[in-house]
């Protein structure tokens, strides 16, 4: 899928940042990474990973609130091709979704201060990328689990997270506390925090054939396998990947991708078939896919 943008790049010839109009061609899909946001010469990136298996990642389409140095993001990315001849600051990418992430010690600003008098944290429990709501109780801001009737107080909550309803993934360590102490919650040495976007799955956007099989049912994983896509006879606009003699229908398949005979790399979790269940293929919910050679 070809796009036009401005970005900014180092031609070969001059070794200074310049704006120059190229047609945005995805060869690929970034699927839910982290990252951090940098400034680099006079243009924004996203580094993913560290040391040497660090990726610098630039977006054509950084929204500006996001332009914070240091700042921790969640993305997810179509891939783009580099010009011939260009040297960039980073693998142009186009964001599908980006948001913040906090995660560690944060900056002690004003009312959201953490206190750090005591730093041996007498601990009972560990919770890790469990989701819940935040609420509201008085002057005390939690974190809701209803369905399993658990409130967490945590140590520090940044200032725009401070949304009552706001759903969240959180990691950190329970704290201990009196028993003869009543508390709103159990105390929570946040770790890492995270704001989610609850969406409504919408099942229309899955391929007939597989639309009774979300959310899938795993019978193994495809790892960076390579195939070719092709459309389903008897079907409007559904596609499967073909690899050797076996055939995968993706649950979804992003446009870019909708195209017969293109060579594609993938992975994902392959999804169990009943016994009484004929289908032409196996199901797939895809995690990565890019094109192939």
């Amino acid at each position: 899928m070809k796009k036009t943008f401005t970005i900014f790049c180092i031609l070969f010839s001059i070794q200074i940042l310049q704006a120059q109009n190229f047609s945005f061609d995805s060869i690929g899909y970034i699927k839910m990474q982290t990252g951090k946001v940098m400034q680099k010469g006079d243009g924004w990136i996203i580094r993913s990973g560290e040391g040497n298996a660090a990726k610098d990642y630039y977006p054509v389409n950084m929204p500006a609130n996001y332009k914070i140095n240091n700042q921790d993001v969640v993305f997810e990315a179509s891939l783009g091709k580099v010009p011939p001849n260009v040297r960039m600051i980073g693998t142009p990418v186009e964001l599908k979704s980006i948001r913040k992430l906090y995660k560690t010690k944060p900056k002690d600003i004003g009312d959201n201060k953490r206190k750090t008098e005591n730093t041996s944290i007498d601990s009972v429990g560990y919770v890790k990328s469990e989701k819940g709501t935040i609420i509201k109780i008085g002057d005390t801001w939690l974190i809701e689990q209803k369905e399993k009737n658990v409130r967490y107080v945590p140590d520090y909550l940044p200032q725009d997270f401070k949304q009552e309803g706001l759903i969240v993934t959180f990691s950190g360590v329970i704290g201990k506390t009196d028993p003869n102490v009543r508390v709103m919650g159990k105390l929570l040495y946040v770790k890492e925090l995270m704001a989610e976007e609850e969406t409504t799955f919408d099942k229309g956007q899955v391929q007939d054939p597989v639309k009774d099989f979300y959310p899938i049912d795993s019978a193994g994983y495809l790892d960076n396998a390579s195939g070719t896509v092709k459309k389903l006879s008897g079907y409007n606009d559904v596609f499967f990947i073909e690899m050797e003699n076996t055939r995968y229908i993706p649950l979804l398949l992003p446009k870019e991708f909708q195209q017969e005979n293109m060579i594609v790399i993938v992975s994902g979790i392959i999804g169990k078939i009943p016994e009484n269940v004929r289908l032409a293929g196996k199901p797939l919910d895809i995690k990565t896919i890019e094109k192939g050679k």
